[in-house]
C-alpha cells in the first residue's frame, strides 16, 4: 500500500504542526485582503469560500479567516494549465508566526530549505494542489486569519482557489461526535467479473465491513458507496494506469460522471504500473483536492492485481477482500493528508505520538520469532522486522501484509480524519 511519488513536487502525506521557537519567526498579524466571512453552506458544518483569483495572483497570497467554532480548513488551488506547478511557499498563523516556509526551485523541485516543525516535503504539484489544516492533533486552528503565500510556474494564471471551512456547533466537542463519509468508485477494470452486480455487492458488504471494523472504534464509518462504470473506450485507455503519466487524465475522466461531489473518488483499475519498477497497490495525492471537476488531484487509485487469491499458499479470497479493503482505507487516509507511521528507510516518521515507529537502529535485521522469519540488515524495514511493536499492524504501515491483520487505527490518526471535510457529522 506504499504511496509512490509521481512528480518532484507531489505532496506525499504533508503534515503540518506548530513550530518550535527555534523554527518560528514573528511578524505583526497580516491583514485579511482576499477572504471574507461569506461562503456557501454545503451542510450544517461545512462552508465553501471562493477567492478572487486575479487578486490572489496580484497579491501573491490568500488570507483565510477562521472563526471561533471552526475546526479545520482545506484549501484547493487549481491552475488553468494543468502542466504548470503551483506551490505554497509560506504559511503564517493569525499571530504572524511562520508555521511553514519553503525555498525551492519551482522547475526542478530541488529543495534548498524548509523551515517547519513537521516535514521536509514541498506543498506543491502540477495542475492543482491542496493544503489541509490541522493535519495532526498538535495543531489546533486559532481564530483569525491565516496567510498562504504562493508562487506559480511562469506566473501562469490560476483557474480557481477555494477553501472549505469545517466547524462544530457551539458547546459541542468534535471528538465526541460520530462521523461518516461516502465513497465513489469508478471501475476502469475491463473484465466482467469486476463490473457485475455480484462484485459491487461484495464491495458494499465485505469490503465495507472490513473498512468499518477499523473505523468503528473511533466513531467513524463509510456510509454510501456509489459505483460508476467507465465506457468501453475509457476501459481500454485506463485499465492499466501508469502512476507517473496517467493519473491526472484518468481522474479528470472520472470526476464529471460522479453525482455525489462530497465523497471520496476511487479509481478501481486492473493494474497500476510505474516506470520506476513494480507498480504500487495504491496511490494517492496527499492531501487530495476537493469539489472541483477540473482538479486532477481529486482521486486516489487501487490496483486489483496487487491482491490475487492463491490457495496453495493460504492466501484465500477472504484475505484478498480484507487486504483490498485495507488498501482502500490506506489510500483514502493519504488523500486526507496522513502519512506512513514509518517509511521503509526507518528514518522518516509521521507526527503522531501514538503510532509506533520502526526505526532502523532498533529493527533493521531483527528476526521475527513469531513467524520464524529471519531479518536482513539492508536498510529496508520489512513488516516482519518491524512486527506489531514497530507498527506493522497499523492500517497506514508502508507495506501491509496479511500476517498482521486485523489492521488498526490510532486515536490520533482518527482525530485528523474526523476533522476532514469528507467526514460528515451524524446528527
Amino acid at each position: 500500500m506504499k504511496i509512490i511519488s509521481v512528480s518532484a513536487l507531489l505532496i506525499v502525506a504533508t503534515m503540518l504542526s506548530g513550530c518550535s521557537d527555534s523554527s518560528s519567526s514573528k511578524t505583526p498579524p497580516p491583514p485579511t485582503t482576499t477572504d471574507s466571512d461569506s461562503g456557501d453552506a454545503l451542510n450544517e458544518d461545512l462552508k465553501k469560500r471562493s477567492f478572487n483569483v486575479s487578486q490572489a495572483e496580484s497579491d501573491g497570497f490568500i488570507d483565510v479567516k477562521i472563526g471561533p467554532n471552526d475546526i479545520s480548513m482545506h484549501i484547493t488551488f487549481v491552475m488553468k494549465d494543468i502542466s504548470k506547478t503551483i506551490m505554497v511557499t509560506e504559511i503564517k498563523d493569525p499571530k504572524g508566526t511562520i508555521i511553514y516556509k519553503a525555498d525551492a526551485d519551482l522547475d526542478t523541485g530541488e529543495i534548498n530549505s524548509i523551515v517547519s516543525g513537521f516535514a521536509d516535503t514541498l506543498l506543491g504539484d502540477p495542475g492543482s494542489m491542496a493544503v489541509f489544516l490541522p493535519p495532526n492533533p498538535h495543531l489546533e486552528l486559532m481564530e483569525g486569519s491565516y496567510r498562504f503565500s504562493i508562487v506559480r510556474e511562469d506566473n501562469s494564471p490560476l483557474k480557481s482557489v477555494n477553501a472549505l471551512i469545517k466547524s462544530i456547533p457551539s458547546g459541542q466537542a468534535v471528538d465526541q461526535q460520530t462521523y461518516k463519509a461516502d465513497l465513489n468508485i469508478w471501475i476502469t477494470h475491463p473484465e466482467p467479473e469486476f463490473n457485475n452486480d455480484a462484485f459491487k455487492q461484495l464491495v458494499k458488504t465485505e469490503y465495507k465491513d472490513s473498512i468499518n471494523r477499523i473505523l468503528a472504534p473511533h466513531s467513524l464509518s463509510i456510509d454510501t458507496i456509489n459505483f460508476y462504470t467507465a465506457t468501453d473506450a475509457e476501459k481500454v485507455k485506463f485499465a492499466d494506469i501508469n502512476v507517473e503519466k496517467d493519473r491526472a487524465e484518468a481522474c479528470l475522466a472520472m470526476l464529471p460522471v460522479t453525482k455525489n461531489k462530497l465523497a471520496f473518488n476511487l479509481v478501481y483499475a486492473r493494474e497500476l504500473t510505474s516506470s520506476e519498477g513494480e507498480g504500487p497497490a495504491g496511490v494517492s495525492p496527499a492531501p487530495g483536492t476537493l469539489l472541483d471537476d477540473t482538479a486532477s488531484n481529486s482521486c486516489f487509485f487501487v490496483n486489483q492485481r496487487a491482491y490475487v487469491a492463491d490457495p496453495a499458499i493460504g492466501f484465500t479470497q477472504d484475505l484478498v477482500n480484507q487486504m483490498m479493503a485495507g488498501n482502500i482505507l490506506h489510500e483514502s487516509a493519504h488523500f486526507m493528508s496522513l502519512e506512513h507511521p514509518t517509511e521503509e528507510n526507518g528514518d522518516d516518521f509521521d507526527f503522531f505520538p501514538d503510532t509506533a515507529q520502526c526505526d532502523a537502529a532498533t529493527f533493521d535485521g531483527r528476526d521475527n520469532a513469531q513467524f520464524g522469519v529471519p531479518g536482513e540488515k539492508d536498510g529496508i524495514m520489512s513488516d516482519f522486522e518491524c512486527g506489531i511493536d514497530g507498527g506493522a499492524n497499523n492500517f497506514l504501515f508502508y507495506g501491509g501484509i496479511p500476517n498482521f491483520l486485523p489492521f488498526e487505527m490510532s486515536p490520533d490518526q482518527a482525530k485528523t480524519l474526523r476533522r476532514h471535510p469528507l467526514f460528515t457529522r451524524v446528527k
